[in-house]
């Protein structure tokens, strides 16, 4: 459930997620005449190389393959054709994508059969048919140096053998506290998009230092990507919490729109 005590008039909207999902977000929010800013916190980095991912699928030998975002589907083609993963394992292959933007991402490299969930994150991953029913099965998640936590416990409580490949990782930036909370007031930023939990856990830890941290906990919007985001925010006591229940530019938009039709 969203938690929120005050509307909002005018959008001062920062884009905390990594290039170039960043801009292309504050591009469109543009078009709609929204006024955004991107500020990523992290940049990203390849991890994984050939020879790690084909072990990895010679040994686990998985029948469905998670990709968690458009990186993890970018990183991992850069190491090794995700089109040749089949090759190297014995049986048919699923492929699953956490979202539309994801799922493109993989019919650009060659991948045509892949299923994405309508609700674009771990819970609408975890409500498709083919997770579950994943007993003995053995599943291969590729993501980020780290992420996606409850959708492996998840999975693992439902009997599924779990394999990680960390095709990126990320490089966060050094940001000064005071300077990077000052150029927000300038730009008059009332609303946060957050697309994960280390992203409100390092905002949180920069925000929460500075003397205008009851701002951001009372008064500033905190626009997050999950249910599970918001449980958290709402642990670190975010006034104003809405779950765009997604990721995608798409999502985050249209919350954005409705909570304006809301406040007229």
């Amino acid at each position: 459930m969203n938690k929120i005590t005050n509307a909002i008039t005018s959008w001062h909207i920062a884009v905390c997620r990594p290039e170039p999902q960043a801009q292309q977000l504050v591009r469109a929010l543009a078009d709609k005449g929204y006024d955004a800013v991107a500020q990523p916190l992290f940049t990203l980095k390849a991890h994984a190389n050939s020879e790690e991912i084909k072990q990895q699928l010679i040994v686990k030998q998985p029948s469905i393959v998670i990709f968690v975002s458009p990186a993890a589907v970018n990183f991992a083609q850069q190491s090794w054709a995700i089109k040749h993963w089949q090759n190297v394992v014995s049986q048919p292959i699923t492929y699953i994508a956490v979202g539309k933007t994801t799922q493109k991402a993989l019919q650009h490299c060659g991948i045509d059969q892949v299923i994405a969930p309508e609700q674009e994150n771990s819970e609408g991953l975890l409500a498709l048919p083919n997770l579950s029913n994943v007993a003995h099965k053995n599943i291969l998640i590729v993501r980020g140096d780290n992420g996606r936590e409850l959708l492996a416990t998840t999975l693992t409580t439902r009997g599924a053998k779990i394999t990680y490949i960390a095709s990126y990782q990320k490089i966060w930036h050094e940001l000064a506290a005071n300077k990077f909370a000052q150029q927000w007031q300038k730009l008059k930023i009332n609303a946060i998009v957050v697309t994960s939990v280390a992203l409100l856990e390092k905002l949180v830890t920069l925000l929460m230092t500075t003397p205008t941290k009851h701002y951001w906990l009372d008064h500033c919007y905190w626009l997050v990507a999950s249910e599970r985001i918001a449980k958290q925010a709402n642990q670190y006591n975010i006034n104003n919490v809405i779950n765009t229940c997604g990721a995608s530019n798409q999502a985050i938009m249209t919350t954005i729109s409705t909570m304006d039709l809301h406040n007229d």
